[in-house]
This record gives structure tokens, sequence and C-alpha cells, in this order.
């Protein structure tokens, strides 16, 4: 499908994309210890592609009831925390920071994204964050080219959370 396609009426699901953000051993599982060491889980456009982005997504469970001052039920948050950002993967260079430099310490750091939605899970044991794409830049949506990398740097131990994830939506386009 072209990029001029896009925007026409739909009849199949072939382009649809729905994929975890992974670390470089494939895991989704961003309850890790990245105090030492950051550790970074991505999604990578393939090659010969575009990503219309719509939506990512956050799952936060925790064992403990989660605070808007907390990182699940990380008491008083993180102290370094966690960047999001859309590389080339080419380069390295940074082309996008939707925290302009900024980290989430805190449940209500998500809250600094245009476009989210929070939603808590029964007995207020974790959350879930949509992060509307197209809603946080006006009804445009995002075309990344191929080969670009979307980013979560982990950087403190998040081991104390049950689970930890984040999901990519959109559209794949031929180039």
């Amino acid at each position: 499908m072209s990029a001029q396609e896009y925007r026409k009426p739909r009849t199949d699901v072939t382009d649809l994309k729905f994929a975890f953000l992974r670390d470089n051993g494939s895991s989704n599982q961003m309850a890790v210890d990245g105090s030492i060491t950051t550790i970074r889980f991505k999604y990578q456009v393939p090659t010969a592609k575009k990503f219309f982005v719509h939506r990512q997504t956050f799952m936060i469970i925790d064992n403990a009831v989660v605070n808007a001052g907390d990182f699940g039920a990380i008491g008083g948050g993180l102290s370094t925390g966690i960047n999001l950002m859309v590389k080339d993967n080419v380069g390295g260079n940074e082309l996008f920071d939707p925290l302009d430099g900024e980290a989430i310490k805190r449940n209500a750091d998500f809250g600094i994204i245009a476009g989210v939605k929070v939603q808590h899970l029964p007995g207020n044991r974790g959350f879930g964050v949509q992060w509307d794409w197209i809603d946080s830049l006006g009804g445009r949506g995002v075309l990344l080219p191929e080969d670009t990398v979307m980013t979560v740097a982990i950087r403190d131990d998040l081991t104390s959370l049950v689970s930890f994830t984040s999901t990519v939506h959109g559209v794949l386009v031929d180039n």
C-alpha cells in the first residue's frame, strides 16, 4: 500500500501492525534492572516500509496499590526514569523526543505526553496508558521512514513490578 492509498477505505487488515517493543533478547518484559546499564526496548520499522503510528500503549501491573507519585507501586517514583524516543537506525540520530529530554519517573508523568488516556486496573494494582499519536499531533499522525526505531530506555531497577510492557499500533505502507 502506498502512502497516498493510506486514507482510502480498507477491505483487509494485512497491513495493520501491532507489535511489542522488545529488548535485544526478544523479551517484551520491561520490568528489568536498567540501573547500571540502560536497557532499551525497541520496535524497528521494516526495510522498504513506512509506518503510520496510530498509538503506543504501556501496561504497568504491580502487587500493591499504585499512586500518582510512585512508578507502578515503587514508592516515591524512580530516580532516573525511563525515556521515550524515535531514532534513525542508520546514524542513531534522534528524530523525535516526546518528552523534550525529560524522563518519566512517576505514574503521573505519563500525563506530560499530549493525547494520553489512562485506565486503572481493578483494585488500583496497575494501569494502562494509551498514547494516541494522532490526537497528540492535531489529527495528523506520524509517518516513520524505513529502519526508524521507536525506543523506551529503562534506566532504573523495575524488577519489583509484576509486569511492564509497551506496544505500538499502526499501518505499514510501501516506500
